[in-house]
Protein backbone atom coordinates (compact mmCIF):
# COMPACT_ATOMS: atom_id res chain seq x y z
CA UNK A 1 0.00 0.00 0.00
CA UNK A 2 1.51 3.56 -1.14
CA UNK A 3 0.39 6.49 0.40
CA UNK A 4 -2.06 8.69 -1.62
CA UNK A 5 -3.27 12.58 -0.50
CA UNK A 6 -5.59 13.26 -3.29
CA UNK A 7 -4.53 16.75 -4.31
CA UNK A 8 -8.65 17.85 -2.81
CA UNK A 9 -9.65 14.86 -0.36
CA UNK A 10 -13.07 14.92 0.93
CA UNK A 11 -12.18 14.87 4.52
CA UNK A 12 -9.63 16.07 6.53
CA UNK A 13 -9.15 14.63 9.91
CA UNK A 14 -7.41 16.76 12.61
CA UNK A 15 -5.38 14.97 15.28
CA UNK A 16 -3.43 16.88 17.75
CA UNK A 17 -0.72 14.61 19.57
CA UNK A 18 1.35 14.53 22.27
CA UNK A 19 3.76 11.40 23.53
CA UNK A 20 0.68 9.35 21.52
CA UNK A 21 4.20 6.78 20.30
CA UNK A 22 2.58 4.15 21.69
CA UNK A 23 -0.99 4.49 20.09
CA UNK A 24 -0.51 6.44 16.78
CA UNK A 25 -0.43 3.75 15.04
CA UNK A 26 -2.46 1.66 15.76
CA UNK A 27 -4.97 4.89 15.47
CA UNK A 28 -3.32 5.56 11.93
CA UNK A 29 -4.55 1.90 10.74
CA UNK A 30 -8.11 2.34 12.62
CA UNK A 31 -8.78 5.28 10.75
CA UNK A 32 -7.93 3.91 7.34
CA UNK A 33 -9.59 1.30 7.70
CA UNK A 34 -12.98 3.15 8.67
CA UNK A 35 -12.12 5.37 5.60
CA UNK A 36 -10.59 3.66 3.15
CA UNK A 37 -13.39 3.77 0.97
CA UNK A 38 -13.39 7.75 1.22
CA UNK A 39 -10.98 10.37 -0.04
CA UNK A 40 -9.02 11.82 3.15
CA UNK A 41 -6.00 13.05 4.63
CA UNK A 42 -5.17 12.37 8.53
CA UNK A 43 -3.47 15.38 9.74
CA UNK A 44 -1.36 14.56 12.53
CA UNK A 45 -0.61 17.64 14.69
CA UNK A 46 2.25 17.12 17.15
CA UNK A 47 3.17 19.14 20.00
CA UNK A 48 6.96 18.60 19.71
CA UNK A 49 6.28 15.14 21.45
CA UNK A 50 10.06 13.58 22.98
CA UNK A 51 8.40 10.30 22.74
CA UNK A 52 8.92 10.16 18.86
CA UNK A 53 5.40 10.34 17.69
CA UNK A 54 5.74 12.42 15.09
CA UNK A 55 8.61 10.12 13.88
CA UNK A 56 6.37 7.49 14.14
CA UNK A 57 3.33 9.24 12.08
CA UNK A 58 5.99 9.99 9.32
CA UNK A 59 6.92 6.64 8.49
CA UNK A 60 3.25 5.65 8.44
CA UNK A 61 2.69 8.03 6.43
CA UNK A 62 4.44 6.07 3.19
CA UNK A 63 1.95 4.02 3.33
CA UNK A 64 -1.45 5.76 4.57
CA UNK A 65 -2.84 9.44 3.52
CA UNK A 66 -1.05 10.65 6.94
CA UNK A 67 0.27 14.33 7.02
CA UNK A 68 2.36 15.57 9.93
CA UNK A 69 3.14 18.85 11.32
CA UNK A 70 5.28 19.47 14.21
CA UNK A 71 4.23 22.37 16.41
CA UNK A 72 7.90 23.50 18.01
CA UNK A 73 6.77 26.38 20.55
CA UNK A 74 3.09 25.88 20.77
CA UNK A 75 0.84 23.62 23.10
CA UNK A 76 -2.74 22.55 23.59
CA UNK A 77 -5.15 20.82 21.65
CA UNK A 78 -7.52 23.39 21.10
CA UNK A 79 -4.84 25.55 19.35
CA UNK A 80 -3.55 22.37 17.43
CA UNK A 81 -7.00 21.59 16.00
CA UNK A 82 -6.77 25.27 14.61
CA UNK A 83 -3.75 24.85 13.27
CA UNK A 84 -4.71 21.70 11.60
CA UNK A 85 -8.05 23.71 10.17
CA UNK A 86 -5.66 25.80 8.33
CA UNK A 87 -3.59 23.29 7.21
CA UNK A 88 -6.28 20.94 5.54
CA UNK A 89 -7.55 20.59 2.16
CA UNK A 90 -10.60 18.49 1.89
CA UNK A 91 -14.21 20.00 1.91
CA UNK A 92 -15.30 18.32 5.16
CA UNK A 93 -12.98 19.02 7.99
CA UNK A 94 -13.43 17.51 11.96
CA UNK A 95 -11.43 16.39 14.76
CA UNK A 96 -10.66 13.80 16.83
CA UNK A 97 -8.81 13.14 20.26
CA UNK A 98 -7.34 9.83 22.25
CA UNK A 99 -8.81 10.41 25.47
CA UNK A 100 -6.22 8.52 28.06
CA UNK A 101 -8.36 6.60 30.63
CA UNK A 102 -7.19 7.00 34.25
CA UNK A 103 -8.09 4.47 36.30
CA UNK A 104 -8.89 5.29 39.41
CA UNK A 105 -7.43 3.45 42.81
CA UNK A 106 -10.17 3.37 45.56
CA UNK A 107 -8.87 3.14 49.06
CA UNK A 108 -10.74 2.39 52.24
CA UNK A 109 -10.02 3.86 54.99
CA UNK A 110 -11.28 2.88 58.25
CA UNK A 111 -12.04 5.26 61.76
CA UNK A 112 -9.42 4.71 63.93
CA UNK A 113 -10.83 3.89 67.28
Amino acid sequence: MKSQIAAAPELSLIVPTYNEGQNIARLIKRVHKSLSNYSYELIVVDDDSPDGTSELAKRMAQEYPVRVVVRKNSRGIASAVVYGFKQAKGSWWTWGVKRRRYRQDKTTTEPSA
